[in-house]
């Protein structure tokens, strides 16, 4: 029988993904790769002799027992450095060198094979198949062939390993990779449809409506199309955006939330003092930072959450709140997001600015795929204050999860009118930071 061509694409890459595991085989058993496996006994004992040293001196020796597993790098190492990019108990630093460590082994190609076997389903935990996405994703750079490995895992069940593969082909220019996408764009819902769109965006500079209209443009472009042809680009959706001109609020809260395409959402609201300043909308209306945030929150709970989607929110100030008090997702179905906009109606300045305990409370609530993250400043509060060690924590929190954060600095109108002193470029920088190591976009309001 006929096959649709979104299935006939599918089972095309499909194909083409086998045969890149047989050529990565056979390139093992053709290669010089006759050299010694890489000791794991001996990094066994270093790693036993590092955690007998306290503090940096630990820190320093553990990240050199790292390097015995790079050295010569093979399958069994590989498994333990994923195993280490999982363990939350490791320094951050220590962690981010394991999952480095990790992607560099990707170059020899028995440990490719190894990663290729495991994202395909051997691999049955689905924080280890989000890791090793990533690797491979981060692989690409150097090896493209990388990304074909990707491409079966559009098939996975957990919409969180199928996010991190589209993370990492949204950088292969091949036209199956184009295909796969538009064919996962017409089954997909929530998180992963908007992946999937943002992936094609990336890819081919098109913006198309509906997955209909994807399919559409793509059985009448594929013949022809070039990729980075300038005749044929339009500029996918920025990472980075400012607005000095403040809208009002707008309608389902557009204005700061644009269009929520996940069904498992947080919404994290920065209610410290600075967010007292008064800003004026193009329209001439004058509120407070907090006022103007509360109506457009309100708005995008009304009016963008769908019955079967899931939400939560968490303010912060000095401490944190959780609407309803409990670290858990609940149904926008029924009279929820009626008591959840009264609740935040309710919100009140309160105290300094601790990020950390923000992101932290955050990533202790399950099921979420996507964090809408809006601060007007800098962290001042916390366990620390450091921006690059907030980043570093968020890192391991999320390094088997994926969830995406979009980060929304609110910095419309003047501090000096109450007395508060701002440092804007800082609160950027750790914002777009924040939003690029996690998959999201950074959006500013000036």
């Amino acid at each position: 029988p006929r096959l649709a061509p979104a299935r006939a694409a599918s089972r095309h890459e499909h194909g083409h993904a086998l045969l890149m595991r047989a050529a990565l085989a056979l390139a093992i058993v053709l290669a010089a790769t006759a050299s010694a496996a890489a000791d794991v006994g001996a990094f066994k004992r270093a790693w036993g002799a590092a955690a007998r040293q306290q503090g940096e001196a630990g820190r320093d020796a553990q990240l050199k027992a790292l390097e015995l597993l790079t050295a010569q790098p093979e399958p069994k190492g590989a498994e333990l450095l994923l195993k280490l990019s999982l363990a939350g108990e490791l320094d951050v630093a220590v962690r981010d060198g394991a999952e480095q460590a990790l992607i560099r082994c990707l170059a020899e190609p028995a440990v490719t094979l190894w990663a290729g076997e495991a994202v395909a389903g051997k691999e049955r935990k689905a924080e280890r198949r989000v890791v090793l996405c990533r690797a491979l994703g981060a692989r690409l750079r150097e090896d493209p062939r990388a990304g074909d490995l990707l491409l079966p895992v559009l098939e996975d069940k957990e919409p969180a390993v199928v996010s991190a593969a589209l993370r990492g082909l949204a950088g292969l220019e091949k036209k199956p990779v184009v295909s796969a996408l538009v064919g996962l764009l017409q089954r997909a819902e929530g998180r992963v449809a908007g992946d999937a769109r943002r992936a094609l965006e990336a890819l081919t500079g098109q913006r198309q409506g509906s997955p209909a209209e994807w399919q559409s443009w793509w059985e009448g472009q594929r013949a022809s199309f070039r990729f980075g042809a300038t005749e044929q680009r339009a500029e996918p959706g920025e990472r980075v955006r400012t607005q000095t001109r403040l809208r009002p609020p707008g309608r389902g809260g557009r204005t700061l939330y644009e269009e929520i395409d996940s069904s498992r959402v947080l919404f994290v609201v920065d209610v410290s003092h600075s967010m007292q300043i008064p800003c004026k909308d193009v329209e001439g209306q004058t509120r407070t930072r907090l006022e103007y945030v509360k109506q457009a929150l309100i708005g995008a709970l009304r009016d963008q959450l769908g019955p079967g989607d899931e939400f939560s929110i968490l303010s912060f100030g000095s401490e944190v709140q959780l609407w309803r008090g409990k670290a858990k997702l609940a149904k926008a179905g029924g009279s929820s997001v009626k008591k959840a906009a009264a609740w935040v109606e309710g919100l009140r300045l309160a105290g300094d600015t601790n990020v950390y305990l923000a992101l932290e409370t955050a990533f202790k609530i399950p099921k979420i795929d996507t964090i809408y993250f809006l601060s007007d400043g800098n962290p001042s509060q916390g366990k620390t204050i450091i921006t690059s060690e907030i980043l570093a924590h968020v890192r391991r929190w999320n390094a088997g999860r994926g969830v995406r954060i979009c980060t929304i600095g609110f910095l419309a109108g003047d501090p000096k009118a109450v007395g508060i002193v701002q440092d804007k470029k800082m609160a950027k920088d750790f914002l777009e930071a924040l939003a690029k190591d996690n998959q999201g976009t950074a959006r500013f309001f000036e």
